[in-house]
Protein backbone atom coordinates (compact mmCIF):
# COMPACT_ATOMS: atom_id res chain seq x y z
CA UNK A 1 0.00 0.00 0.00
CA UNK A 2 2.65 2.61 1.13
CA UNK A 3 4.96 1.68 -2.51
CA UNK A 4 1.54 2.19 -4.27
CA UNK A 5 1.04 5.38 -2.94
CA UNK A 6 4.70 6.69 -2.84
CA UNK A 7 4.92 5.80 -6.86
CA UNK A 8 1.40 8.10 -7.59
CA UNK A 9 3.13 10.99 -5.84
CA UNK A 10 6.18 10.53 -7.88
CA UNK A 11 3.83 10.45 -11.34
CA UNK A 12 1.56 13.14 -10.33
CA UNK A 13 4.91 15.24 -10.13
CA UNK A 14 5.73 14.01 -13.18
CA UNK A 15 2.88 15.47 -14.56
CA UNK A 16 2.65 18.80 -13.61
CA UNK A 17 5.98 19.18 -14.67
CA UNK A 18 5.85 17.99 -18.05
CA UNK A 19 2.42 19.81 -18.79
CA UNK A 20 4.49 22.99 -17.47
CA UNK A 21 1.76 24.39 -14.68
CA UNK A 22 2.92 26.91 -12.14
CA UNK A 23 1.10 27.32 -9.24
CA UNK A 24 -0.50 30.85 -9.33
CA UNK A 25 1.46 33.42 -7.46
CA UNK A 26 0.46 35.14 -4.37
CA UNK A 27 -1.47 38.72 -4.19
CA UNK A 28 0.80 41.64 -4.32
CA UNK A 29 0.34 44.13 -1.68
CA UNK A 30 -1.37 47.33 -2.46
CA UNK A 31 1.34 49.88 -3.55
CA UNK A 32 1.01 53.99 -4.40
CA UNK A 33 2.45 53.68 -7.82
CA UNK A 34 2.36 50.49 -9.19
CA UNK A 35 5.76 49.93 -10.44
CA UNK A 36 6.32 48.70 -14.14
CA UNK A 37 6.30 44.51 -14.97
CA UNK A 38 9.42 42.76 -14.93
CA UNK A 39 10.62 41.62 -18.55
CA UNK A 40 9.22 37.86 -18.51
CA UNK A 41 11.19 34.78 -17.66
CA UNK A 42 11.38 32.04 -20.19
CA UNK A 43 9.88 28.62 -18.49
CA UNK A 44 12.26 25.71 -19.47
CA UNK A 45 10.41 23.33 -21.89
CA UNK A 46 12.75 20.66 -20.71
CA UNK A 47 10.82 18.23 -18.53
CA UNK A 48 11.93 17.13 -15.21
CA UNK A 49 13.01 13.60 -15.41
CA UNK A 50 11.03 11.63 -12.43
CA UNK A 51 13.55 9.09 -10.56
CA UNK A 52 13.46 5.80 -11.65
CA UNK A 53 11.52 3.32 -9.52
CA UNK A 54 13.13 -0.09 -9.69
CA UNK A 55 12.49 -3.12 -7.55
CA UNK A 56 14.52 -2.85 -4.80
CA UNK A 57 13.48 -1.13 -2.38
CA UNK A 58 16.73 0.64 -0.97
CA UNK A 59 17.13 1.97 -4.59
CA UNK A 60 13.57 3.05 -4.64
CA UNK A 61 13.67 5.34 -1.42
CA UNK A 62 17.14 7.10 -0.59
CA UNK A 63 18.44 7.92 2.84
CA UNK A 64 16.05 10.48 4.32
CA UNK A 65 19.04 12.63 5.58
CA UNK A 66 20.19 13.15 1.25
CA UNK A 67 19.51 15.53 -0.60
CA UNK A 68 15.92 16.29 -1.72
CA UNK A 69 16.29 17.06 -5.52
CA UNK A 70 12.14 16.35 -5.94
CA UNK A 71 10.24 19.74 -6.90
CA UNK A 72 7.66 20.85 -5.08
CA UNK A 73 4.25 23.42 -5.60
CA UNK A 74 4.68 26.62 -4.45
CA UNK A 75 3.37 27.22 -0.72
CA UNK A 76 0.06 28.60 -0.50
CA UNK A 77 -0.81 31.19 2.03
CA UNK A 78 -1.60 29.88 5.37
CA UNK A 79 -4.27 32.24 7.30
CA UNK A 80 -3.08 32.92 10.71
CA UNK A 81 -3.64 30.71 13.93
CA UNK A 82 -6.22 30.91 15.95
CA UNK A 83 -5.81 31.12 20.15
CA UNK A 84 -6.38 27.85 20.94
CA UNK A 85 -9.53 26.97 22.51
CA UNK A 86 -9.54 26.10 26.12
CA UNK A 87 -10.95 22.27 26.47
CA UNK A 88 -13.84 21.92 28.22
CA UNK A 89 -13.74 20.06 31.71
CA UNK A 90 -14.30 16.29 31.28
CA UNK A 91 -17.83 15.41 32.35
CA UNK A 92 -17.63 13.42 35.92
CA UNK A 93 -19.02 9.81 35.57
CA UNK A 94 -22.53 9.26 37.13
CA UNK A 95 -22.13 6.65 40.31
CA UNK A 96 -21.68 3.11 40.14
CA UNK A 97 -20.92 4.08 36.45
CA UNK A 98 -18.42 1.74 35.13
CA UNK A 99 -15.12 3.46 33.86
CA UNK A 100 -14.12 3.12 30.29
CA UNK A 101 -12.70 0.81 28.64
CA UNK A 102 -8.74 2.02 27.97
CA UNK A 103 -8.39 2.95 24.02
CA UNK A 104 -6.38 -0.03 22.08
CA UNK A 105 -2.29 0.26 21.85
CA UNK A 106 -1.96 1.69 18.39
CA UNK A 107 0.26 -0.25 15.77
CA UNK A 108 3.27 0.43 15.78
CA UNK A 109 3.44 -0.66 11.96
CA UNK A 110 0.29 1.01 10.64
CA UNK A 111 0.59 4.04 7.73
CA UNK A 112 0.31 7.48 9.90
CA UNK A 113 -2.83 9.37 8.68
CA UNK A 114 -0.85 12.18 8.57
CA UNK A 115 1.69 10.51 6.07
CA UNK A 116 -1.14 9.01 4.43
CA UNK A 117 -2.42 12.58 3.70
CA UNK A 118 0.89 14.08 3.23
CA UNK A 119 1.61 16.33 -0.14
CA UNK A 120 5.85 16.46 1.41
CA UNK A 121 7.30 13.31 -0.87
CA UNK A 122 10.12 13.80 1.46
CA UNK A 123 8.26 13.48 4.70
CA UNK A 124 6.81 9.98 2.96
CA UNK A 125 10.20 8.66 2.29
CA UNK A 126 11.86 9.19 5.77
CA UNK A 127 9.01 7.22 6.54
CA UNK A 128 9.19 4.88 4.37
CA UNK A 129 12.61 4.66 4.62
CA UNK A 130 12.45 3.85 9.10
CA UNK A 131 9.91 1.11 8.16
CA UNK A 132 12.20 -0.76 6.33
CA UNK A 133 14.81 -0.67 8.68
CA UNK A 134 12.83 -1.95 11.38
CA UNK A 135 11.77 -4.99 8.93
CA UNK A 136 15.71 -5.45 8.35
CA UNK A 137 15.75 -5.48 12.09
CA UNK A 138 13.26 -7.84 12.81
CA UNK A 139 13.92 -10.53 10.05
CA UNK A 140 17.71 -10.71 11.60
CA UNK A 141 16.30 -11.38 14.90
CA UNK A 142 13.74 -13.54 13.57
CA UNK A 143 16.86 -15.65 11.51
CA UNK A 144 18.78 -15.96 14.85
CA UNK A 145 15.66 -16.97 16.84
CA UNK A 146 15.64 -19.68 13.88
CA UNK A 147 19.06 -20.85 14.27
CA UNK A 148 18.89 -20.69 18.07
CA UNK A 149 16.02 -22.86 17.92
CA UNK A 150 17.06 -25.54 15.14
CA UNK A 151 20.26 -26.19 17.39
CA UNK A 152 18.29 -27.11 20.36
CA UNK A 153 16.06 -28.99 18.11
CA UNK A 154 18.80 -30.86 17.24
CA UNK A 155 20.22 -31.08 20.60
CA UNK A 156 17.35 -32.77 22.07
CA UNK A 157 17.06 -36.64 21.60
CA UNK A 158 13.73 -37.86 20.30
CA UNK A 159 14.18 -41.78 20.21
CA UNK A 160 15.42 -44.03 22.80
CA UNK A 161 18.54 -44.90 21.13
CA UNK A 162 19.20 -41.80 20.76
CA UNK A 163 18.73 -41.38 24.57
CA UNK A 164 20.47 -44.18 25.51
CA UNK A 165 23.37 -42.88 23.29
CA UNK A 166 23.27 -39.76 25.39
CA UNK A 167 23.36 -41.33 28.64
CA UNK A 168 26.09 -43.38 27.46
CA UNK A 169 28.25 -39.94 26.29
CA UNK A 170 27.58 -38.61 29.94
CA UNK A 171 28.87 -41.68 31.77
CA UNK A 172 32.25 -41.57 29.50
CA UNK A 173 32.09 -37.40 30.60
CA UNK A 174 31.86 -39.01 34.09
CA UNK A 175 34.92 -41.04 33.94
CA UNK A 176 37.22 -38.02 31.98
CA UNK A 177 36.06 -36.06 34.82
CA UNK A 178 37.63 -38.88 37.50
CA UNK A 179 40.49 -39.03 35.36
CA UNK A 180 41.08 -35.60 35.04
CA UNK A 181 40.98 -35.61 39.13
CA UNK A 182 43.21 -38.07 39.36
CA UNK A 183 45.69 -36.47 37.18
CA UNK A 184 45.28 -33.47 38.87
CA UNK A 185 45.65 -35.15 42.17
CA UNK A 186 49.35 -36.95 40.95
CA UNK A 187 50.02 -33.40 39.48
CA UNK A 188 49.87 -31.50 42.69
CA UNK A 189 51.59 -34.62 44.17
CA UNK A 190 54.74 -34.19 41.58
CA UNK A 191 54.90 -30.53 42.48
CA UNK A 192 55.44 -30.93 46.37
CA UNK A 193 58.57 -30.15 47.65
CA UNK A 194 59.48 -33.88 48.83
CA UNK A 195 59.19 -35.58 44.97
CA UNK A 196 61.12 -33.03 43.17
CA UNK A 197 64.44 -33.03 46.44
CA UNK A 198 63.82 -36.73 46.97
CA UNK A 199 62.58 -38.60 43.32
CA UNK A 200 62.87 -35.77 40.49
CA UNK A 201 65.85 -33.88 41.15
CA UNK A 202 68.12 -37.14 41.78
CA UNK A 203 66.73 -39.00 38.34
CA UNK A 204 67.22 -35.60 36.63
CA UNK A 205 71.23 -35.62 37.60
CA UNK A 206 71.61 -39.27 37.21
CA UNK A 207 70.10 -38.58 33.58
CA UNK A 208 71.98 -35.73 32.90
CA UNK A 209 75.25 -37.54 34.32
CA UNK A 210 74.25 -40.17 31.98
CA UNK A 211 74.04 -38.01 28.28
CA UNK A 212 77.33 -36.63 29.33
CA UNK A 213 79.26 -39.91 29.64
CA UNK A 214 77.38 -41.15 27.12
CA UNK A 215 79.11 -38.60 24.76
CA UNK A 216 82.70 -39.37 25.90
CA UNK A 217 82.01 -42.63 24.54
CA UNK A 218 82.51 -44.41 21.04
CA UNK A 219 79.13 -46.05 19.80
CA UNK A 220 80.12 -48.55 16.70
CA UNK A 221 77.64 -49.42 13.84
CA UNK A 222 77.76 -50.62 10.87
CA UNK A 223 76.66 -48.73 7.73
CA UNK A 224 73.44 -50.18 5.81
CA UNK A 225 74.85 -48.67 2.31
CA UNK A 226 78.16 -49.12 2.72
CA UNK A 227 78.77 -51.81 5.26
CA UNK A 228 81.64 -50.19 6.75
CA UNK A 229 81.65 -49.83 10.48
CA UNK A 230 81.29 -46.39 11.43
CA UNK A 231 81.70 -44.82 15.07
CA UNK A 232 80.00 -41.62 16.83
CA UNK A 233 79.65 -40.19 19.91
CA UNK A 234 76.94 -41.84 22.09
CA UNK A 235 73.99 -39.04 22.55
CA UNK A 236 70.67 -38.80 24.44
CA UNK A 237 68.75 -40.63 22.18
CA UNK A 238 70.69 -43.60 22.86
CA UNK A 239 70.83 -43.42 26.25
CA UNK A 240 66.62 -43.38 26.35
CA UNK A 241 67.02 -46.67 23.59
CA UNK A 242 68.86 -48.28 25.72
CA UNK A 243 67.11 -47.49 29.18
CA UNK A 244 63.80 -48.78 27.56
CA UNK A 245 65.30 -52.06 26.48
CA UNK A 246 64.58 -55.34 28.74
CA UNK A 247 67.67 -56.11 30.78
CA UNK A 248 68.98 -58.95 28.53
CA UNK A 249 68.29 -57.15 25.37
CA UNK A 250 70.06 -53.79 26.79
CA UNK A 251 73.70 -56.06 27.79
CA UNK A 252 73.40 -57.36 23.98
CA UNK A 253 72.83 -53.42 22.52
CA UNK A 254 76.00 -52.26 24.76
CA UNK A 255 78.16 -54.95 23.93
CA UNK A 256 77.47 -54.56 20.46
CA UNK A 257 77.59 -50.99 20.27
CA UNK A 258 79.71 -50.03 23.43
CA UNK A 259 82.31 -52.77 23.11
CA UNK A 260 85.15 -50.36 24.46
CA UNK A 261 82.97 -48.58 27.49
CA UNK A 262 81.04 -52.07 28.09
CA UNK A 263 80.74 -51.80 31.74
CA UNK A 264 80.78 -48.24 32.04
CA UNK A 265 78.19 -47.52 29.97
CA UNK A 266 75.93 -50.05 31.71
CA UNK A 267 76.91 -48.40 35.23
CA UNK A 268 75.49 -45.31 33.36
CA UNK A 269 72.01 -46.61 32.32
CA UNK A 270 71.51 -48.68 35.17
CA UNK A 271 71.53 -45.86 37.94
CA UNK A 272 69.63 -43.49 35.50
CA UNK A 273 67.05 -46.33 35.28
CA UNK A 274 67.27 -46.63 39.15
CA UNK A 275 66.19 -43.52 39.91
CA UNK A 276 64.24 -43.15 37.36
CA UNK A 277 61.99 -46.22 38.95
CA UNK A 278 62.14 -44.87 42.29
CA UNK A 279 60.45 -41.95 41.19
CA UNK A 280 58.00 -44.49 39.11
CA UNK A 281 57.35 -46.55 41.99
CA UNK A 282 56.87 -43.41 44.60
CA UNK A 283 54.15 -41.98 41.93
CA UNK A 284 52.59 -45.35 42.20
CA UNK A 285 52.88 -45.74 46.04
CA UNK A 286 51.01 -42.50 45.96
CA UNK A 287 48.19 -43.49 43.97
CA UNK A 288 47.73 -46.57 46.08
CA UNK A 289 47.99 -44.66 49.36
CA UNK A 290 45.43 -42.16 47.86
CA UNK A 291 43.18 -45.16 47.04
CA UNK A 292 43.14 -46.01 50.76
CA UNK A 293 42.57 -42.36 51.55
CA UNK A 294 39.35 -42.61 49.38
CA UNK A 295 38.03 -45.73 50.34
CA UNK A 296 38.85 -44.28 53.91
CA UNK A 297 36.69 -41.33 53.68
CA UNK A 298 33.75 -43.29 51.97
CA UNK A 299 33.64 -45.61 54.41
CA UNK A 300 33.60 -42.37 57.54
CA UNK A 301 31.15 -40.64 54.86
CA UNK A 302 28.59 -43.70 54.93
CA UNK A 303 28.98 -44.61 58.63
CA UNK A 304 28.12 -40.52 59.87
CA UNK A 305 25.70 -40.66 57.28
CA UNK A 306 24.11 -43.80 59.44
CA UNK A 307 24.46 -42.06 62.45
CA UNK A 308 22.78 -39.09 61.62
CA UNK A 309 19.39 -40.96 59.87
CA UNK A 310 19.92 -42.97 63.64
CA UNK A 311 19.90 -39.69 65.52
CA UNK A 312 17.27 -37.87 63.71
CA UNK A 313 14.89 -40.92 63.81
CA UNK A 314 15.54 -40.98 67.72
CA UNK A 315 15.00 -37.46 68.13
CA UNK A 316 12.23 -36.95 65.84
CA UNK A 317 10.54 -40.23 68.24
CA UNK A 318 11.49 -38.26 71.51
CA UNK A 319 9.84 -35.05 70.44
CA UNK A 320 6.66 -36.71 69.24
CA UNK A 321 6.22 -38.74 72.97
CA UNK A 322 7.17 -35.84 74.86
CA UNK A 323 4.91 -33.16 72.80
CA UNK A 324 1.55 -34.87 71.34
CA UNK A 325 1.19 -31.59 69.09
CA UNK A 326 3.86 -33.07 67.15
CA UNK A 327 2.37 -36.51 66.94
CA UNK A 328 -1.26 -37.39 64.70
CA UNK A 329 -4.16 -37.74 66.61
CA UNK A 330 -7.22 -40.15 66.46
CA UNK A 331 -9.72 -38.97 65.07
CA UNK A 332 -8.81 -35.72 64.36
CA UNK A 333 -8.27 -36.36 60.42
CA UNK A 334 -7.96 -32.52 59.69
CA UNK A 335 -5.14 -31.49 62.19
CA UNK A 336 -3.43 -34.55 60.65
CA UNK A 337 -3.56 -33.59 57.35
CA UNK A 338 -2.47 -30.26 58.03
CA UNK A 339 0.41 -31.55 60.00
CA UNK A 340 1.31 -33.65 57.19
CA UNK A 341 1.57 -30.86 54.67
CA UNK A 342 3.43 -28.98 57.07
CA UNK A 343 5.88 -32.04 57.75
CA UNK A 344 6.40 -32.27 53.51
CA UNK A 345 7.62 -28.51 53.64
CA UNK A 346 9.65 -28.73 56.84
CA UNK A 347 11.23 -31.57 55.08
CA UNK A 348 12.16 -29.91 51.62
CA UNK A 349 15.03 -28.35 53.63
CA UNK A 350 16.64 -31.90 53.93
CA UNK A 351 16.43 -33.17 50.77
CA UNK A 352 17.48 -31.74 47.46
CA UNK A 353 13.63 -30.41 47.05
CA UNK A 354 14.42 -27.06 47.92
CA UNK A 355 17.63 -27.02 45.71
CA UNK A 356 14.94 -27.44 42.67
CA UNK A 357 12.61 -25.10 43.87
CA UNK A 358 13.16 -21.37 41.95
CA UNK A 359 14.60 -18.26 43.74
CA UNK A 360 11.82 -16.55 44.63
CA UNK A 361 10.30 -20.16 45.88
CA UNK A 362 13.12 -20.51 48.22
CA UNK A 363 13.51 -16.93 49.46
CA UNK A 364 9.46 -17.42 50.56
CA UNK A 365 10.03 -20.62 52.10
CA UNK A 366 12.82 -19.62 53.74
CA UNK A 367 10.78 -16.82 55.07
CA UNK A 368 8.50 -18.18 56.03
CA UNK A 369 9.75 -21.15 58.16
CA UNK A 370 11.65 -18.56 60.06
CA UNK A 371 8.80 -16.19 60.82
CA UNK A 372 7.00 -19.78 62.16
CA UNK A 373 10.05 -21.27 64.17
CA UNK A 374 10.27 -17.74 65.36
CA UNK A 375 7.12 -17.41 67.03
CA UNK A 376 6.56 -21.16 68.21
CA UNK A 377 7.77 -20.21 71.89
CA UNK A 378 5.36 -17.48 72.14
CA UNK A 379 2.44 -19.37 70.94
CA UNK A 380 2.85 -22.15 73.32
CA UNK A 381 2.99 -19.69 76.00
CA UNK A 382 -0.44 -18.07 74.99
CA UNK A 383 -1.78 -21.46 74.44
CA UNK A 384 -0.47 -22.57 77.83
CA UNK A 385 -1.72 -19.24 79.52
CA UNK A 386 -5.41 -19.71 77.88
CA UNK A 387 -5.76 -23.59 78.83
CA UNK A 388 -4.90 -22.32 82.69
CA UNK A 389 -8.07 -19.90 82.45
CA UNK A 390 -9.69 -22.86 80.89
CA UNK A 391 -9.21 -25.30 83.60
CA UNK A 392 -9.84 -22.34 86.21
CA UNK A 393 -12.87 -21.90 84.54
CA UNK A 394 -14.12 -25.54 84.45
CA UNK A 395 -13.25 -25.74 88.22
CA UNK A 396 -15.68 -22.62 89.31
CA UNK A 397 -18.17 -24.45 86.73
CA UNK A 398 -17.83 -27.46 88.77
CA UNK A 399 -17.84 -25.57 92.26
CA UNK A 400 -21.35 -24.03 91.21
CA UNK A 401 -23.00 -27.27 90.10
CA UNK A 402 -21.82 -28.97 93.33
CA UNK A 403 -22.98 -26.44 95.94
CA UNK A 404 -26.56 -25.71 97.66
CA UNK A 405 -28.49 -22.23 97.08
CA UNK A 406 -29.53 -20.77 100.44
CA UNK A 407 -33.36 -21.75 101.31
CA UNK A 408 -33.20 -24.93 99.84
CA UNK A 409 -36.15 -27.15 100.68
CA UNK A 410 -38.61 -24.60 102.55
CA UNK A 411 -41.64 -24.83 100.63
CA UNK A 412 -42.70 -22.47 98.10
CA UNK A 413 -46.01 -20.10 98.67
CA UNK A 414 -48.24 -21.04 96.75
CA UNK A 415 -49.84 -18.31 96.37
CA UNK A 416 -46.57 -16.37 95.21
CA UNK A 417 -47.21 -17.45 91.67
CA UNK A 418 -43.53 -16.52 90.50
CA UNK A 419 -40.64 -17.52 90.61
CA UNK A 420 -38.00 -15.61 92.30
CA UNK A 421 -35.04 -13.77 90.96
CA UNK A 422 -32.58 -16.25 92.55
CA UNK A 423 -34.19 -19.64 91.43
CA UNK A 424 -34.81 -17.69 87.55
CA UNK A 425 -30.90 -16.76 87.59
CA UNK A 426 -30.50 -20.78 88.72
CA UNK A 427 -32.66 -22.18 86.04
CA UNK A 428 -30.83 -20.42 83.24
CA UNK A 429 -27.55 -21.69 84.93
CA UNK A 430 -28.35 -25.17 84.70
CA UNK A 431 -29.78 -24.86 81.58
CA UNK A 432 -26.56 -23.56 79.94
CA UNK A 433 -24.47 -25.79 81.48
Amino acid sequence: MLRKFIIGRFSQQEQQHQAGAVADPPPAPAAAAPAAPAAPVARDATPIESPQLESSFDNSFPEADGEDTTPKPAPERKPAAAAPAKPAPAAKPAAGAKPAAAPPAADPYALPKEVAESKDLKQVREFAYGQNKRAKALEAEKAALQIKFDEISAAVPKTQAERDALAKKVTDYQKQVESYEERTRLLDFKQSDKYKNEFEKPYVEAFTKAVEGLGQCQLHYTDKETGEVVTRAGTQTDLVYLMNLPEAKQEEEIAKHFPNNRGYVTKLVDKANERRQAAITEEANYKEKWKTIEADNATRRATESTQIVEAWNAVNKDLTEKNPAFAPRDGDAEGNKLLETDLKVADMFFTDARAKLSVKDRVILDATMRQRYAAHNRLVRDVAAKDATIAELNATIAELRGSTPSGAGKPVSPEAGAVTESEGAESAFDKKF
